[in-house]
Parts: structure tokens; C-alpha cells; sequence
């Protein structure tokens, strides 16, 4: 599921991979495995990927349905 967060991020922002890869300091196969959620990167890496596509990480609670 995050996978697929990261790829609609990636793609919101108008980036490819290989660029996306660039920015972040990784390999393009690296990005990919975390596009197709073979790889899990650390909350740094999500972060330094919104970060890059403009997008803000959110958190809500379930129970309020408040953002935290």
C-alpha cells in the first residue's frame, strides 16, 4: 500500500523514476522496489520523498478522526 502512495507522489509531481532516484541519492531499482512494496523504505526516505513531490505527510486518529 505504501508502494503505491510513493508511485501516485512520484507521478503527482511530474517526476520518472530515474529522475526521483536522483534527487533522493538512490539507485532507480531501489525506488522501484518501493513503488512495488518489495522494499520498505525507513520514514526518512518517505519523508524525503514528500518532501520532493510537494506532498504533506498526515496522520489521523481513527477514533476521532482528528489529524495529529
Amino acid at each position: 500500500m505504501l508502494g503505491k502512495r510513493i508511485k501516485q507522489m512520484r507521478v503527482g509531481a511530474g517526476f520518472n523514476q530515474i529522475t526521483l532516484a536522483k534527487k533522493l541519492g538512490i539507485a532507480q531499482n531501489t525506488l522501484s522496489g518501493y513503488e512495488t512494496d518489495s522494499s520498505m523504505p525507513n520514514f526518512d526516505m518517505v519523508e524525503r520523498i514528500a518532501t520532493l513531490c510537494e506532498f504533506d505527510i498526515v496522520f489521523i486518529d481513527k477514533n476521532s478522526m482528528e489529524t495529529i
